[in-house]
């Protein structure tokens, strides 16, 4: 999805993410953890939206619904999902840079596999 997004986005695109990064910042400050987390779902419909795949939009609109109860359920709060990590996916995408969007985005996805899991573990 990074590669599509890197080659594919347009100026509208970046300035979603950029948005998107925003709010959530804002939405943690304000301790708002349940809009914060919707927030950063929203993020990777974003990104599937940037790669003009409707298919991959919809399959990721499912998804981040199905990761968004499992967080909710087993009491995940948005501020353990890093709004950095995010940050360096866009700036990767904005500068085209495959190689680095698509290894930002498996570090990111792999941070947030162990933060399911831990929360699994430890409940």
């Amino acid at each position: 999805m990074a590669r599509a997004a890197c080659e594919r986005r347009t100026p509208l695109d970046l300035e979603k993410l950029r948005e998107n990064l925003t709010r959530v910042e804002r939405k943690q400050e304000a301790g708002d953890l349940t809009g914060s987390l919707a927030a950063a779902a929203e993020f990777h419909i974003i990104l599937a939206e940037c790669s003009q795949n409707s298919l991959l939009v919809l399959m990721m609109e499912t998804i981040m619904g199905v990761a968004s109860q499992f967080a909710n359920d087993f009491g995940i709060s948005a501020s353990e999902f890093a709004l950095s990590e995010r940050r360096e996916i866009v700036d990767a995408i904005e500068a085209r840079k495959v190689s680095k969007a698509t290894s930002a985005m498996k570090a990111h996805l792999d941070n947030v596999h162990s933060r399911y899991r831990n929360a699994v573990e430890q409940s």
